[in-house]
């Protein structure tokens, strides 16, 4: 079970630590970032599978656009940086850190995924 969640420039989330229990429910109002934080979950879930095509994303329900859009653009300092997401759980932890390539959509790589998962004896 995925026990918190850690988004560093996606969409309009800057910097944010989500700590999850067994069952969670997002509230605010229209425009508060909800669905963006749905959106980071799912691109971590295809980072993961080293799937971060247009294709895959749209049918996977996120919102794709150009790379600028992608990244928070509250502050110059996250519009640089690359997006960043961890997740922690019961297994282990895994980050990755992704980028765009060429400022498109449809060349987004993971330049980094670190995997902390706990080995089984």
């Amino acid at each position: 079970m995925i026990t918190e969640i850690k988004i560093n420039n996606f969409k309009s989330v800057a910097n944010l630590t989500l700590r999850l229990g067994r069952f969670n429910v997002l509230i605010g109002s229209n425009g508060s970032g909800k669905s963006n934080i749905l959106e980071a979950i799912a691109f971590g879930g295809a980072a993961s599978d080293d799937k971060l095509d247009n294709e895959f994303l749209g049918s996977r329900g996120i919102r794709t656009a150009s790379a600028q859009l992608m990244k928070s653009v509250f502050s110059k300092d996250y519009f640089l940086e690359p997006i960043e997401l961890e997740f922690k759980g019961n297994d282990g932890d895994i980050k990755f850190t992704i980028e765009a390539e060429n400022e498109s959509i449809l060349n987004w790589r993971v330049r980094m995924k670190e995997d902390f998962s706990k080995k089984f004896a």
